[in-house]
């Protein structure tokens, strides 16, 4: 099959999707045509953009500007599959990772879709990046490695869209930093683990409506919203008289101008929409099985369960069983 009819088949498979909401078929189609940008978060496109081999300035500068570290400066890529101890290990996948010259790991990850365990999974990769920070060099010897030479792990993960554990109306700030572990007498420890979450959605938004502060680091959140929403005139236009950010469109364009790059991004967008969908599916098959459960509970007069069950996850998976094996007993009876 020529690459024009895969790029056909795509687009067909596109029209006919039902995850897909119309506008978003529209803009995928524009995308094709060459009249819009892709979303720029999107995994082939975010690796070639800000690929610590061919474009260092930009992996340097989003992670300097998240962290706030100036010293962050990459050396070039670190594998992305991270090495197993144990042969049953599940693999731990990273998306732009590199060593820094200070000899610390970095990792970029670019989050497309929202996900409740961020933190749990993002925890799991620096700690099992940290754990490389503990091994011997080519050329040197084990007793060269200790506690205090350990550099550590940067990470900054850019997230498409807020999960709900980061939705806080209250709280303005689209940066979340963990630099610090704090005890609960109050003492207070640097981590060498460093893990920013970085809101794209209400970084966009801020810059929309204006309502960042006076003293905001203007050039990184032009870029973050450009990243969340290229094809916004109001965020193109103000891109476009910033030069690193005009040259980081200019190549976002050239990029797709690949039939090649087309078809593959266009595959990612309907994996993308699939995933979302079926994670939407789950999320309200469950609430409907809560809903169910809770009725079951107060037609039983069980009023202090479905109390105890909202604060307590693990009782809430016991009456869940519980509720099953009563209905499944129903069941066999009738």
């Amino acid at each position: 099959m020529s690459l024009s009819d895969q790029k056909k088949e795509l687009l067909q498979r596109v029209s006919a999707s039902i995850t897909i909401p119309d506008e978003e078929k529209l803009r995928i189609l524009a995308f094709a045509e060459g009249r819009l940008l892709p979303p720029l978060t999107l995994d082939s496109m975010a690796k070639h953009l800000f690929s610590p081999d061919t474009n260092p300035e930009r992996f340097d500068f989003i992670m300097q500007r998240v962290m706030q570290d100036p010293t962050i400066k990459s050396r070039g890529s670190a594998a992305n599959e991270l090495p197993l101890e144990m042969k049953n290990a599940k693999k731990t996948i990273t998306d732009l990772s590199s060593w820094l010259t200070d000899k610390r790991f970095a990792s970029l990850e670019i989050q497309q879709i929202a996900q409740e365990f961020s933190y749990e999974r993002y925890d799991l990769y620096t700690s099992r990046m940290f754990l490389l920070q503990y091994a011997v060099d080519e050329g040197r010897k084990k007793g060269e490695i200790n506690y205090e030479n350990i550099k550590g792990v940067v990470m900054v993960v850019l997230m498409r869209d807020s999960p709900k554990f980061l939705k806080n109306k209250s709280n303005p700030r689209y940066i979340h930093r963990f630099k610090s572990a704090i005890s609960d007498s109050g003492i207070s420890i640097p981590v060498q683990k460093k893990i920013a979450f970085v809101e794209l959605d209400k970084a966009l938004e801020q810059f929309l409506s204006k309502t960042y502060n006076e003293d905001e680091d203007y050039e990184l959140l032009l870029e973050l919203a450009m990243l969340r929403d290229a094809n916004n005139e109001n965020v193109r236009s103000a891109a476009m008289e910033n030069e690193a950010l005009k040259s980081m469109y200019d190549d976002a364009a050239k990029f797709t101008l690949s039939i090649e790059e087309q078809i593959r991004l266009i595959d990612e967008e309907l994996s993308h929409y699939d995933l979302e969908y079926t994670m939407r599916k789950r999320e309200e098959e469950g609430m409907d099985r809560i809903n169910d459960l809770n009725s079951w509970l107060f037609a039983n007069d069980r009023d202090e369960d479905v109390k105890k069950a909202t604060s307590d996850p693990e009782y809430r998976a016991k009456l869940l069983e519980e509720y099953q094996n009563s209905q499944a007993k129903t069941q066999e009876i009738t």
